[in-house]
């Protein structure tokens, strides 16, 4: 073997070399770009969820002021309208025509005997 064919397998050799050094060092890259990607990501929902969170509490705290000083479940629970309708009136006048009941107000039901049964077979 001459010199020069063993400098040339040695740089085709170094050549394959960086060529394998620069796609491990673009994965690298990209995998440290993903996971900063990730990490800002994450960090800005943390952010948000700890804003909402610190919003709430202040809330509490300033109504908890407002009723001069008692954290009660009345005082930070939020504040519910109660009109007192559940919705069961609009149900009660079909129950009570299904069960027959009547009004004063309605006439009575004309009785009626109930139908004589066939003779049985002879």
């Amino acid at each position: 073997m001459n010199p020069e064919e063993d400098l040339a397998r040695l740089r085709h050799k170094l050549a394959g070399l960086e060529r394998e050094n620069g796609d491990r060092m673009y994965l690298v890259d990209n995998r440290a770009t993903k996971a900063i990607e990730e990490t800002r990501t994450a960090g800005d929902k943390l952010k948000q969820e700890t804003s909402a969170a610190l919003t709430a509490r202040i809330e509490q705290k300033r109504r908890a002021e407002a009723a001069g000083g008692w954290e009660t479940e009345s005082t930070l629970g939020d504040k519910v309208e109660d009109d007192g309708d559940f919705g069961f009136e609009e149900d009660e006048t079909e129950n009570e025509r299904r069960a027959g009941y009547r009004t004063a107000e309605e006439p009575p039901i004309s009785y009626r005997p109930p139908a004589p049964s066939a003779a049985p077979p002879p």
